[in-house]
């Protein structure tokens, strides 16, 4: 008898469950994210040869650096390799990702490198011809208290600069100069 009274409570309770609707659920599609605007960086598919100046190192630090379209067209992929120098006698690689972030309103970067790098840093886009890209975070060195933003100037379709700065720990400011030459 108990038993019976179970089953007819379980089964009572199964039948108003499946009859009462659940609001919170819908069929509506999520709409896929625009593709962005990539034309204002279109210039950079290719491959570049880079050099960068410490003004506290002798020599520059060089890379072969290429750009493409990914297939989806959301992203600009960057791929860095340097062969290192006397200073930093270490080959690297680097991977950057760069979009438009339609919602955040500003372009953004995210970079990793091959000897545990990373950074992370967003651009309002191009006025006039510079880009100013502001780190949001990056991998810290013992001897560096404060960086500035990286402004980048595209010189021509096959030429760009760039500038930034570092404060030392000890108070010494450190510019750094790139220069980049489209290849192919």
């Amino acid at each position: 008898m108990i038993r019976r009274v179970i089953t007819m409570l379980a089964l009572c309770c199964a039948t108003l469950a499946a009859a009462v609707p659940t609001a919170a659920q819908t069929s509506a599609v999520v709409p896929k994210p625009p593709v962005p605007d990539l034309s204002a960086l279109q210039f950079k598919v290719g491959t570049w040869t880079c050099t960068w100046q410490s003004s506290r190192r002798p020599t520059p630090l060089s890379a072969t650096v290429t750009y493409n379209i990914d297939p989806t067209g959301y992203w600009l992929l960057v791929e860095s390799s340097s062969k290192g120098t006397t200073w930093f006698p270490y080959s690297s690689t680097s991977q950057d990702h760069i979009t438009y972030d339609a919602k955040a309103k500003h372009w953004i970067d995210i970079e990793t490198d091959s000897l545990g790098g990373y950074d992370v840093s967003v651009s309002a886009g191009p006025v006039g011809n510079a880009w100013t890209w502001h780190d949001l975070s990056y991998d810290t060195y013992p001897d560096v208290a404060q960086t500035t933003d990286t402004i980048e100037t595209k010189v021509s379709n096959s030429e760009t600069t760039s500038t930034s700065s570092f404060t030392t720990a000890a108070g010494k400011t450190v510019t750094v100069t790139g220069s980049c030459t489209k290849t192919t």
